[in-house]
């Protein structure tokens, strides 16, 4: 696919200049503090200044798009502009439409630099070419964890408790003559790794797919939550809620959501990211509890294998009456992929799938039965995708396995 139009990115160069001088400012004014050199209102002066500047920094890098206008190309893997790579597919977090000044843009969110594409509709030529819909893409964005106010009060104290005790060796080193200069210089180092590390703890990476959501801290742990396990999710000014069936809320947040909705001066459309995150969890809880409640319908539920098969085979008949509606290929294939419902309602879809399966679809099947680790349930998508007799590798299929694993970790 190919379109002529306009491209906005951000400076990468003002990024670069905004970090190296962020990390010189913060050492020169621990140096300053440990010497205990600027006991005067020039201290003051000098960090409101180099605080302004790199506030000021950080909405030129922002605000300040290039554009360029050439031939965008947009394929499976990449997207270019005039032949040349702008980014490649798997760099994608997300993707969702943005308006600003009358005009429309397809935002492709990668950490730090996002890039616009102007379209002239709604981008969905864009998203389909790049997989970038929810059936089969993963949606991805850095987050803050906790809520925005308990990540402020853990940011202080990861920052004041270091840079507190520092001060306090720093006056002995050079007021009492205590601790050696060496020692010293050991612990400032010492000091900004554990401030780099604590603030990257703090940033998580949401990950939603078709099958749940992963959340991935960037030093640490990392934790998957299943749709079936959600109740559901919400917006709360900064903060995005994740609310599970056990009562848990997992709580994370956006700074630059918190600014926009305001109207702040930084990040003026930074709250897009966070609601196109949210419609994305939405829509798919929304399609795993479809599936759940379609998955019922293709369940075996003690009936002869007979009419089991029959009972599929109507509910996929095209000629069904107008009290039942077939249920599409797409609604099936996530019932044969959904691993949370039972053997036998995967086992139903896939016999309903077999007479649209492509060569494509009989491997794609193979492929499911390969990952299966019950051999009842292997063995009925092999005889689906290799179109053999369905009653012999049917019959012995049923869902009593699950109620007697529950009984036995009961009485554990």
């Amino acid at each position: 696919m190919t379109l002529t139009t306009t491209v906005r990115t951000r400076r990468r160069w003002l990024l670069l200049l905004l970090a190296l001088g962020s990390t010189v400012g913060l050492l020169a004014g621990v140096v300053w503090t440990l010497t205990l050199l600027g006991e005067s209102l020039a201290t003051v002066l000098v960090l409101l200044a180099y605080l302004g500047a790199h506030a000021a920094g950080l909405r030129a890098w922002y605000g300040s798009l290039r554009e360029r206008r050439g031939v965008v190309g947009a394929s499976a893997d990449e997207l270019t502009l005039d032949g040349r790579r702008l980014l490649r597919r798997e760099d994608i977090g997300h993707a969702f439409v943005l308006k600003d000044g009358g005009r429309t843009f397809v935002r492709f969110g990668r950490l730090l630099q996002p890039i616009d594409v102007e379209v002239d509709d709604d981008g969905a030529a864009l998203f389909e070419v790049l997989r970038l819909d929810p059936k089969q893409s993963l949606a991805r964005q850095a987050l803050g964890f906790r809520s925005w106010r308990r990540s402020l009060a853990v940011g202080a104290l990861n920052t004041a408790g270091p840079i507190g005790a520092l001060v306090a060796l720093g006056a002995l080193a050079f007021r009492a003559h205590v601790v050696p200069i060496g020692w010293l210089g050991v612990a400032a180092v010492l000091t900004y790794g554990w401030m780099i590390a604590a603030a990257l703890h703090e940033i998580v990476t949401l990950e939603v797919g078709s099958d749940g959501i992963t959340i991935r801290h960037w030093i640490g742990r990392r934790r998957f939550i299943p749709f079936s396990a959600v109740e559901g999710a919400a917006l709360r000014n900064a903060d995005l809620e994740i609310r599970l069936r056990s009562g848990e809320v997992v709580t994370m947040h956006s700074a630059a959501a918190r600014k926009n909705r305001r109207g702040g001066a930084l990040l003026k459309d930074g709250h897009k990211a966070p609601d196109a995150l949210l419609e994305r969890i939405e829509t798919q809880l929304a399609a795993h509890r479809a599936s759940t409640l379609e998955a019922a319908a293709f369940e075996r539920r003690g009936r002869s294998a007979e009419e089991w098969l029959a009972s599929v085979s109507a509910a996929v008949d095209t000629r069904a009456s107008f009290r039942t509606s077939a249920t599409p290929p797409d609604v099936l294939w996530r019932i044969v992929e959904d691993t949370a419902v039972p053997p036998t309602a995967r086992a139903g879809a896939a016999a309903a799938l077999r007479g649209d399966l492509d060569d494509d679809g009989r491997q794609r099947l193979r492929d499911l039965a390969g990952a299966c680790a019950g051999e009842r349930l292997r063995v009925a998508l092999v005889s689906v995708a290799d179109d053999s007799d369905l009653h012999a590798s049917f019959d012995p299929l049923d869902d009593e396995a699950a109620p007697k694993r529950a009984a036995l970790r009961r009485h554990a």
